[in-house]
């Protein structure tokens, strides 16, 4: 019998869940949370900053002590918007020497991950038999430290430190048909989870920030995004159902607005429904039930010794060979009579050996001048293809983007980065701000077109521009000639 204790926190509350699990079975015993900022008028007032370990401890150590908690087993999320994610290609190799692998990707490919970052990464289909797709995800050292300190102050060692999507999913998969595409939907005070779940595998994560007013119409719009960036990034497999977590008093009106709306089927999933919970405690919880389907999932997942998608104390390594000091003595031994046997036979030979050795470095040093003006003209036809193939008119491409782009008045870029890729073609990156959210959807639709695929990353509400308050990234692809007339067929 082991008691687990399930928490997270953001700028508003903390969320926590206390389990008691027996075999596979599990019993949760209270699900609370505790407010952190002062006032909903307070918070309003700018953008909201996480608590720090040192401060958030203590607050949850007296909650927990009021509640008679005690010492547990502590399982800890961390959000999209606190780690590194990448999707990497590396070609096949044994599960064993994987895990080294994707960390030399990602050292290349990631932003700011450094040596002593954990890493962790799930698998993912691939049509390219010769290549192996996984989703790598990275977390800075320091957010490590604010979850030890945190634990720490609960006298409850962490176990697990979970990517939430992939706790949410594991949950809500347990009670839904496995057999559909769905966009799964999480609400929380100041953001909302949008993850793409199918089969019970997150294929793709995004994290949006909601205005306090109009959250709605806002919601429509990331969801639409979303959906966009599904089609790019997973080809044939579509998004069928929208699936909101909460309850009804949670949720209000925002199922009909989605199904006016969208046009898709929304369902809807509260994850209390699936738990062992006091009739008190659920009634206290009505207005942000759907917040807790990640805490759920990561203690049913340890109940059943299930391994989390993505646990950050616990990431995918190389595994540690069995000790095999008995069969290397055994060995060493018999190499030791094998030795003394062939060792006049090899002395014999040695010297023999010797002047067919001098003979062959002869001629190795012969081959020193030819050898070396033959890597000079390698080195030089390959500075030669890279160029080649990542040539981009990028004059001709601005001018292009430039008839698609918003007017003056609704948008304007204030970064733009240009990167040509060895293996043709191009990628562009677009930051800056627009004067409503609604423009970026109808942005990312005019500038998308058979040359050129549009991705965007999110939408960040920016107070302090004076009219262009809504700020977007946008990444675009342009595919080289070949890629374009593959795409027209």
């Amino acid at each position: 019998m082991a008691r687990l204790l399930a928490f997270e926190w953001d700028a508003r509350e903390a969320r926590l869940v206390v389990a008691r699990t027996t075999g596979k079975s599990v019993e949760v015993e209270q699900a609370f949370t505790v407010p952190l900022a002062e006032s909903e008028e307070s918070a309003a007032d700018g953008p909201a900053t996480e608590s720090r370990g040192a401060e958030l401890g203590p607050r949850l150590a007296a909650a927990c002590r009021e509640r008679n908690v005690g010492r547990c087993q502590a399982l800890v999320t961390v959000p999209r918007g606190k780690i590194e994610l990448r999707v990497l290609q590396v070609p096949p190799a044994p599960d064993e020497e994987l895990p080294e692998l994707i960390r030399f990707q990602a050292l290349r490919q990631f932003t700011s991950l450094g040596e002593d970052w954990p890493l962790d990464f799930v698998p993912l289909q691939s049509a390219d038999p010769q290549q192996v797709r996984v989703l790598a995800a990275a977390v800075a050292p320091t957010v490590v430290d604010e979850v030890r300190q945190v634990c720490e102050a609960l006298d409850s060692p962490p176990t697990s430190l979970v990517l939430r999507p992939f706790a949410a999913a594991s949950f809500f998969s347990r009670f839904t048909a496995a057999d559909r595409c769905r966009l799964m939907v999480e609400l929380f005070a100041e953001d909302a989870d949008l993850n793409v779940v199918a089969a019970g595998q997150v294929l793709l994560l995004r994290s949006v920030r909601l205005p306090a007013h109009d959250r709605d119409a806002a919601l429509v719009g990331e969801i639409r995004r979303t959906l966009a960036a599904a089609r790019n990034q997973l080809g044939d497999q579509a998004v069928e159902a929208v699936m909101l977590l909460g309850g009804a008093t949670e949720l209000g009106s925002l199922p009909q607005v989605l199904r006016d709306q969208l046009k898709l089927e929304v369902e809807l999933f509260d994850p209390l429904d699936g738990a062992q919970l006091a009739a008190e405690a659920r009634r206290s919880l009505a207005d942000r039930s759907g917040r807790f389907a990640a805490l759920l999932g990561m203690v049913y997942d340890e109940a059943e010794e299930r391994r989390h998608g993505i646990d950050f104390l616990k990431p995918r390594q190389r595994p540690i060979p069995p000790s095999r000091k008995r069969r290397y003595t055994a060995v060493a031994a018999a190499a030791a009579t094998v030795l003394l046997v062939l060792g006049g036979l090899i002395a014999w030979q040695f010297q023999g050996y010797s002047r067919r050795l001098a003979d062959l470095q002869t001629e190795s040093k012969n081959l020193d001048g030819p050898v070396k003006a033959a890597e000079k003209v390698r080195g030089e036809v390959a500075v030669i293809d890279a160029f080649t193939a990542g040539d981009v008119n990028w004059l001709d491409e601005l001018h292009g983007l430039s008839k698609k782009f918003p007017a003056a008045d609704e948008a304007l870029v204030d970064v733009a980065t240009f990167t040509s890729r060895t293996e043709g073609g191009g990628l562009l990156y677009l930051e800056g701000y627009v004067r409503e959210p609604g423009i970026i959807e109808k942005m990312e639709s005019q500038l998308r077109d058979a040359r050129r695929q549009v991705t965007g990353s999110g939408t960040t509400f920016d107070e302090r521009q004076p009219e262009y308050r809504w700020q977007f990234k946008e990444r675009i692809v342009v595919l080289p000639p070949e890629r374009e007339e593959a795409v027209d067929e």
